[in-house]
């Protein structure tokens, strides 16, 4: 669709005018309704400058939009990230609302005799009228997943994808629903470094040629690009910065591919920067998140400013402390509603007692609260045993969920701790040689994830294992590629 607004800017909206106008010359509701839907389609795809991107429907042309047109502004709406994610509820049930309206009018008055009005009527209400629409369910249930994936609950969003393909035509199944499902399922299963799982759900959409019905370039293009994502995410995710650059450069620049592939996130572990401009974006993107009730954004950004106002407070920091400590204790139930056990974006680490996975953003919680903890408690060292247990339960976490970074970040601060309490107690009853010992470990853990990190960044290579993988994936995604493009050839 890129491709043809591209090629032929000017042709493919004269030829969808003269198609509408034919349609409703001829009273043909289908062709009518499909002819609007397509130009819905067409504007979402086009990223001119002249276009009002993420910009919702005039007031003006509101009441005579179509369901399609309010359900494909809808999705551009949310794509584009400028509207609160509440705003767009009232649409998405106001286009459900139209369109089953639209199968059930109310019934006519009866026709009054001798009025010559009433064909007329009927004629124009025959144009305008709408019969049942097969995908419409579908792409409802698809863009109702897509909002409460972003705000952040997952369950709510797997129900609605799982009602969006059960009534999806299984003959000629609607790609452009199936690939936006397929991203969200596959990011949520690589934020869990669960790769081989989303690796698996992809390949297996398109493995039998049934599958790929109705599957063209474009789709093909956006399905390897996912592809290719989760391994660049396995890649970087490990500590492979070479190995993340090769992979990504294997994505496509296509920007209706880019709408699909990307997420809002925020960065909170650059040290490159001064610490009041991190407190600045931390604090601009947590009252954006806030407004826009994007809760997994929210959380994250609340972690990084309770963290960046201690260190930009100094010393001593306790003050500042309890109340990064009394914030998180209130955002402690959204914490746990988010870290679910399939995760929630958030990741699947350590297994917790009943059940289910702790995921980054929760790790990174209790990170956070452990060394707020630290600041707050300034010289009672009988505190500090308990905090190091989560250190180190976080710390191990972090090594499961493939964050070797954060890891070694964590050991060094338990080494650092143990240091401090071995030092303290070296005279009572042997105690400080425990707590040396357990800083000696620590310590070593740390320099061995220090090592693996920097033992291919020093030469600037990818890691064999990345190179393993990327020699089995490549012929696989280059077959399918093939073999669709040799279908579309005949």
């Amino acid at each position: 669709m890129r491709a043809w607004l591209t090629a032929l800017p000017s042709a493919v909206p004269q030829a969808l005018h003269e198609a509408t106008r034919i349609a409703r010359t001829v009273s043909d509701v289908h062709c009518l309704a499909a002819c609007r839907s397509l130009e819905r389609r067409l504007d979402s795809a086009d990223k001119r400058p002249n276009t009002s991107e993420g910009r919702g429907l005039a007031a003006a042309d509101l009441n005579s939009a179509s369901p399609h047109d309010l359900l494909w502004d809808l999705e551009r709406r949310r794509e584009a990230g400028n509207d609160p994610l509440q705003s767009l509820f009232q649409p998405l049930y106001v286009a459900h609302a139209r369109y089953r309206s639209s199968l059930f009018p109310p019934a006519p008055p009866p026709p009054k005799v001798g009025d010559p009005e009433h064909n007329k009527d009927e004629a124009a209400k025959a144009a305008k009228g709408e019969r049942p629409d097969p995908v419409w369910d579908a792409n409802w249930h698809a863009a109702s997943a897509g909002i409460w994936d972003s705000i952040g609950i997952e369950s709510l969003a797997r129900v609605h994808e799982d009602l969006a393909l059960e009534l999806g035509d299984p003959l000629r199944p609607l790609w452009d629903l199936r690939l936006s499902i397929l991203a969200r399922r596959a990011r949520r299963l690589a934020a869990q470094n669960r790769h081989d799982d989303a690796l698996a759900l992809l390949l297996t959409a398109v493995d039998t040629r049934a599958k790929r019905v109705d599957f063209g370039r474009r789709e093909v293009r956006v399905w390897r690009d996912l592809v290719f994502e989760v391994e660049a995410d396995r890649a970087a995710r490990s500590g492979d910065a070479a190995g993340a650059d090769r992979l990504s450069s294997y994505l496509s620049r296509d920007p209706a591919i880019q709408r699909i592939r990307t997420r809002f996130a925020i960065e909170v572990d650059d040290e490159t920067e001064p610490v009041y401009t991190l407190l600045t974006k931390c604090a601009t993107a947590h009252h954006l998140a806030r407004l826009g009730l994007d809760e997994p954004s929210r959380l994250a950004s609340l972690i990084a400013l309770v963290q960046l106002r201690v260190t930009a407070a100094g010393e001593p920091a306790r003050l500042e402390a309890e109340r990064g400590l009394a914030e998180l204790e209130e955002a402690w139930p959204a914490l746990l509603a988010l870290d679910t056990s399939e995760g929630s974006g958030c990741g699947g680490g350590t297994t917790r007692k009943g059940g289910g996975t702790e995921g980054e953003l929760m790790t990174r919680a209790r990170e956070a609260k452990a060394k707020l903890e630290i600041s707050a408690c300034l010289a009672q060292d009988d505190l500090l045993p308990p905090i190091i247990e989560v250190l180190d339960a976080v710390a191990q976490n972090h090594e499961r969920l493939s964050l070797p970074a954060l890891a070694s970040r964590d050991y060094s601060l338990l080494a650092s701790l143990c240091d401090h309490l071995g030092a303290g107690l070296h005279e009572i009853d042997g105690k400080g040689a425990e707590w040396l010992a357990r800083a000696d470990e620590y310590e070593t853990r740390a320099a061995a994830l220090v090592d693996e990190l920097g033992r291919h960044e020093r030469f600037g290579r990818e890691r064999p294992e990345t190179i393993s993988r990327l020699e089995t994936v490549l012929p696989v995604a280059d077959l399918v590629v093939e073999a669709v493009e040799t279908s579309v050839r005949v």
